[in-house]
């Protein structure tokens, strides 16, 4: 996504603003006079770091709680992960698993820092974001591994 560092908001607002506030703003009156003209010039709650909060709420509280939701309600799941050790040690995780309508979903369910990248440390993250999500682990029934050789044999 792409945030801005001049204050001119009406130049170049960036991608979030032009997707959700300003979306929003034309159907709250309330939100587009305040874009329009704010009451003070210098706090505008639309800079860099609102639209990262924006996208965090909407990424943990909407999206990745249904989708948490969808994976209870089924039978059985398998977890997918992929380590990048581009810069820095993080672990993508996917989930799969037969939805209510019977249909295979496979779905991005979060990135992991990590310290380092033994086995056992990434089984461990793993196993965390099971319980952190509530996810029950003995719903499991598959593991893929790509960019972690070392999880061969776990």
């Amino acid at each position: 996504m792409k945030t801005y560092e001049n204050s001119d908001q009406k130049g170049n607002p960036g991608n979030v603003l032009a997707l959700f506030v300003q979306e929003i703003a034309r159907h709250n009156a309330e939100l587009n006079a305040h874009i329009q003209t704010p009451l003070r010039k210098d706090v505008s709650y639309l800079g860099p770091k609102s639209q990262n909060e924006l996208i965090d709420i909407i990424g943990n509280k909407c999206i990745q709680e249904r989708l948490i939701n969808e994976i209870k309600a089924a039978n059985f799941d398998s977890i997918s992960a992929e380590v990048t050790t581009a810069n820095q040690h993080v672990l993508s995780v996917c989930m799969r698993y037969l939805n209510g309508e019977k249909k295979i979903r496979e779905v991005f369910l979060d990135f992991l820092n990590l310290g380092r990248i033994t086995s056992k440390h990434i089984g461990e993250n793993l196993i965390k974001c099971y319980c952190e999500s509530g996810i029950d682990l003995s719903s499991c029934r598959g593991q893929c591994y790509d960019g972690a050789p070392n999880m061969q044999y776990v």
